[in-house]
């Protein structure tokens, strides 16, 4: 599998809900599982968003959810 330089795997930590933007809204379409793993772009879409008490970024992924940064962890490279 081939990546553009602007993308790179990740491993989801847990149950990561997965989103879509519609109509300017973001809507939850389901959940991808525990060590999943995805392709993500590494600007973030939607950038300092708060969630809880933790800013987030929420990243692309290559079949165009979003995914929160605070639901992935960047694989090692050999």
């Amino acid at each position: 599998m081939t990546m553009a330089h602007d993308e790179h795997q990740v491993k989801t930590k847990g149950k990561a809900p997965i989103y879509k933007m519609i109509e300017g809204k973001m809507t939850k379409v389901g959940y991808l599982p525990k060590n999943h793993h995805v392709v993500i772009k590494k600007d973030p879409h939607i950038k300092g968003k708060q969630e809880y008490k933790a800013t987030v970024n929420y990243h692309e992924t290559e079949c165009g959810h979003l995914i929160s940064s605070r639901y992935f962890q960047t694989i090692k490279k050999p």
